[in-house]
């Protein structure tokens, strides 16, 4: 069974809307920009989570897993895994890992 979704994964989607892709090139920039809206001290364990969901996930599941957090932004299957590896990789460079 899948562990559910931390508070900071849903912070993490509250920060998908239209005013995040303005400084936004790709995913890695997306991703820069919706992680400044997670606590600092909630990073690791975003990391964790998210480290072992994508290791676990179909692209297709992680589409669906950001979808119910009600996002302003959708992205395809293969957006939503290129998304939360970007995340993965930001939260990764920020706490040293």
């Amino acid at each position: 069974m899948r562990r559910a979704p931390p508070a900071s994964f849903g912070q993490l989607c509250r920060g998908l809307h239209q005013d995040a892709l303005l400084p936004a090139d790709d995913p890695a920039g997306l991703a820069a920009v919706v992680v400044r809206g997670v606590p600092p001290e909630q990073h690791r364990d975003l990391l964790v989570y998210l480290r072992s969901t994508l290791e676990s996930s179909t692209p297709a599941e992680l589409k669906g897993l950001i979808n119910r957090a009600s996002p302003d932004l959708r992205f395809a299957s293969k957006g939503a895994e290129a998304f939360l590896a970007a995340v993965v990789t930001e939260l990764a460079a920020e706490c040293g890992r």
